[in-house]
């Protein structure tokens, strides 16, 4: 594990906080396998995923450079837990 990985592992444990990165469940064999990756590592990689959003959400995502990014959240209660 990287100095970076435990740096924010240890902030998220100091601030009692969750990290939650929501996704269909068909993904989660390639995740076990490649570990989280950006929609555009995937894309560069041939890999497959079922994303959400819509062609303008995705579109929106790539011009801001977002697509390079795993999007997840980092909060002590999730909504949707």
């Amino acid at each position: 594990m990287t100095a970076a990985i435990e740096k924010i592992i240890n902030k998220l444990i100091e601030h009692n906080l969750s990290f939650h990165h929501f996704t269909d469940s068909k993904n989660i064999p390639s995740i076990r396998q490649n570990r989280l990756v950006s929609i555009n590592q995937i894309l560069r990689k041939g890999m497959t995923s079922i994303t959400g959003g819509n062609d303008w959400s995705k579109s929106i995502h790539t011009r801001f450079g977002m697509d390079d990014f795993v999007h997840v959240s980092f909060i002590k209660r999730h909504p949707l837990e």
